[in-house]
């Protein structure tokens, strides 16, 4: 599941880059980085890992719902 957080991401970046359609990418951007923080919210053992993966989700839905 990282791994295709990690390609939404990244890909999310490329494509807005590459084709100019800066929404779409935002809007895979921004999952990208909502489900990199889940995931980082379920691994968490510490304190300080929770806090990163709860930023994580929030910037993500910030940056999708920004887009739409």
């Amino acid at each position: 599941m990282m791994g295709l957080a990690a390609l939404l991401l990244l890909g999310g970046i490329d494509y807005a880059l590459a084709s100019g359609d800066w929404g779409i990418g935002a809007i895979a951007f921004g999952l990208g980085a909502a489900v990199l923080g889940l995931e980082r919210l379920r691994a968490a053992l510490g304190r300080p890992e929770r806090a990163v993966g709860w930023v994580l989700v929030a910037c993500g839905a910030f940056v999708v719902v920004d887009a739409l």
